[in-house]
């Protein structure tokens, strides 16, 4: 309530901490790094690679993914095309981070099988020109939902006037995934680490954990810690 926050900032002199909202400290997330060179070679798990492309007015955010069973992940590369998002200079070098493939343990090469693009902002029309007729390539545009329910992708639905086929996405469902990812690899990654030290020398592996290499920048951790999980009631649950 606004009148705790106020007697706790005024009258105690001490700050106020929403405990309806959980964050994620960057420095914890970098933690996480370990010892692997997707550029050389993937570890062993990885079996797809997926990317999502996020548009800003003077750059676009490149996030490639890699993906084992049971929702183990994998991040592989950020890249940062810096550029006017509006312009077909700036994505025919997206379109060049696109076509790179990754060298599996086992011999063959894996390439970025489906990508994701928002079409949030300012430049809707050209992520539409990007992803027009690439549908048989798995290319396609989305669109954040906010509704509850929203699962992470729906089914499409035909912009006639862009020719294209726009995918909704949950930002619930995706955001909150995430979240709870990261925070069960923190957790995996504690527990690994204490297993280590006792001497127990095991893969570190289990379901729904998220891998990062130690080439990743320290900003691309910052991003991923800004997010907030925040609970809320709604129709008599919390949320």
């Amino acid at each position: 309530p606004v009148e705790l926050k106020v007697f706790v900032n005024n009258c105690l002199a001490e700050t106020w901490e929403d405990r309806s909202i959980k964050s994620l400290d960057s420095d914890d997330l970098r933690n996480l790094v370990e010892d692997f060179d997707p550029s050389i070679a993937l570890p062993s798990g990885p079996g797809l690679v997926t990317a999502g492309v996020d548009t800003h007015p003077s750059h676009i955010d490149i996030v490639a993914r890699a993906w084992g069973r049971r929702g183990e992940s994998w991040v592989l590369d950020h890249w940062v095309i810096f550029g006017d998002s509006n312009e077909a200079s700036t994505w025919a070098r997206v379109d060049e981070k696109l076509q790179t493939t990754y060298q599996h343990p086992k011999g063959e090469k894996l390439r970025i099988a489906a990508t994701c693009v928002d079409t949030g902002g300012h430049n809707t029309d050209a992520v539409y020109e990007f992803c027009r007729g690439r549908l048989g390539d798995f290319i396609i545009p989305v669109k954040g939902s906010g509704h509850i329910a929203a699962p992470v992708i729906d089914k499409p639905t035909l912009k006639k006037e862009n020719g294209v086929y726009l995918f909704p996405v949950g930002k619930l469902s995706t955001h909150g995934r995430l979240f709870s990812d990261l925070g069960r690899s923190l957790a995996a990654m504690k527990e690994h680490r204490q297993r280590v030290t006792e001497g127990l020398n095991q893969v570190y592996t289990a379901s729904q954990i998220i891998h990062f290499h130690g080439k990743l920048d320290a900003s691309f951790f910052k991003e991923l810690a800004a997010p907030k999980s925040r609970w809320v009631k709604r129709d008599g649950q919390m949320q």
